[in-house]
């Protein structure tokens, strides 16, 4: 399935698909509030707009995702491939990742410069279960990360692994699984942030790397 470039994203009502924003129909967090329905996503144009979305199928994006608003996206054990392009969620839109199933993931695959997900100008990311992943294969980029935090933003891992795998080497470079240039940050329950690099770790490299206000 090929997310493209469309007049408004596809959705289908998905009787029996509701579960709370942690991704599990037995949550007894208050803070999580009701479970809620979700929708079947099958084709989306480059904006996200608000609402509750689960994959019913495997999704590779050929394009650059912008969320607005305040999405929910339930992975529901299926992969969404990114390839080279990014997530990004800016100007307080909030994007809240989870998974009912038990495989789960957003990859990224990228041999150039990029982020998987980018959080700008005052966006939030919540990911309360599922996997994150970037695999990088080329050694000449000046910066591969898998989430890219930048100042006003915010960003929560819980339940979750978020990893990045690259070939990275020499020391202009930077390679981080998350990169932090403000913001804050909070891993929580569970939450597994990993790196592996075949090449040498250079400053801005590692499972997380934080700069400026960072919290």
């Amino acid at each position: 399935m090929v997310i493209s470039m469309l007049p408004a994203a596809a959705v289908a009502s998905a009787p029996g698909h509701s579960h709370c924003v942690c991704g599990k129909t037995d949550c007894t967090d208050t803070e999580h509030g009701a479970a809620a329905d979700f929708q079947s996503l099958s084709t989306l144009n480059s904006t996200l707009n608000s609402g509750h979305y689960y994959l019913s199928d495997n999704v590779t994006a050929d394009t650059d995702i912008t969320i607005s608003g305040d999405v929910t996206l339930c992975l529901n054990g299926k992969t969404l491939s990114m390839g080279d392009n990014t997530i990004t969620v800016s100007g307080n839109a909030v994007l809240t990742i989870c998974d009912c199933g038990t495989l789960g993931a957003i990859i990224g695959n990228n041999s150039g410069s990029g982020s998987l997900i980018s959080v700008t100008d005052g966006g939030t990311l919540q990911v309360n279960s599922g996997t994150l992943s970037m695999e990088h294969t080329g050694s000449n980029s000046q910066g591969i990360h898998t989430v890219n935090l930048s100042a006003g933003s915010s960003c929560s891992f819980t339940n979750c692994t978020v990893s990045l795998t690259t070939e990275m080497s020499g020391f202009s470079y930077s390679a981080s699984t998350v990169y932090q240039e403000g913001g804050s940050l909070t891993a929580g329950e569970n939450a597994k942030i990993s790196f592996r690099s075949a090449g040498l770790q250079t400053t801005g490299s590692g499972a997380l790397c934080a700069t400026g206000s960072s919290r």
